[in-house]
């Protein structure tokens, strides 16, 4: 549960203040109890930086590498590009059955980053997608579009940049805006408010 990151659209913002996470023999034993009882063969992790901890993502790979559950089920998870996502990693999770890494990025230009409150680096991510994608792992890419700044200039200068990531086209997930009230971008934009009464937002 939580974040430490501070997007300022994201419940993540005034959720608890602290990060709180499940451990790697809670999320393996959860694992193995939703494939035995419904005999699944994927299985999504829904922790928004499985990565971080590094030492929790790493023992929860090898014991499913120990126990031969990657060979019963592939898994997919997302992560932060701000996290690093070293080859050693990427290797373990690939051996541990990881078909899939999501990244969200939600924009790359600076100028659009500053006012979301993402840091993320262009560099770092291109490396993060390439790293993945090099070791047999798809990377899926999500972008978001609709905040106030947004023109057309912008949103070609989004578009080149995500395009030269290079990743397959079906694998960029693109979502519109729905800023959660209490955040700081909901507060301060009065062209946001109650926005999930408007019959057009549905």
């Amino acid at each position: 549960r939580g974040c430490p990151f501070k997007c300022n659209y994201c419940y993540d913002e005034i959720q608890r203040g602290d990060k709180r996470v499940s451990s790697a023999e809670w999320m393996f034993n959860n694992a193995v109890d939703l494939q035995k009882r419904y005999d699944i063969s994927y299985l999504t992790i829904a922790d928004n930086n499985f990565t971080f901890p590094r030492e929790r993502a790493v023992e929860f790979c090898n014991r499913v590498i120990q126990s031969g559950l990657n060979k019963k089920l592939s898994f997919s998870c997302q992560t932060n590009v701000l996290f690093p996502l070293d080859q050693e990693l990427i290797k373990l999770m690939r051996k541990a059955n990881f078909v899939r890494v999501n990244f969200g990025l939600e924009r790359l230009t600076q100028y659009s980053l500053k006012r979301i409150s993402k840091n993320n680096k262009y560099k770092n991510v291109r490396k993060a997608v390439k790293s993945v994608e090099e070791n047999g792992i798809q990377p899926t890419i999500y972008m978001m579009i609709g905040f106030p700044f947004d023109n057309k200039e912008i949103l070609e200068e989004e578009k080149g940049l995500f395009l030269d990531l290079g990743v397959q086209n079906d694998r960029y997930l693109l979502s519109v805006l729905c800023p959660t009230p209490g955040t700081s971008y909901y507060d301060r934009s009065p062209e946001m408010k109650e926005w999930y009464l408007n019959k057009r937002e549905h």
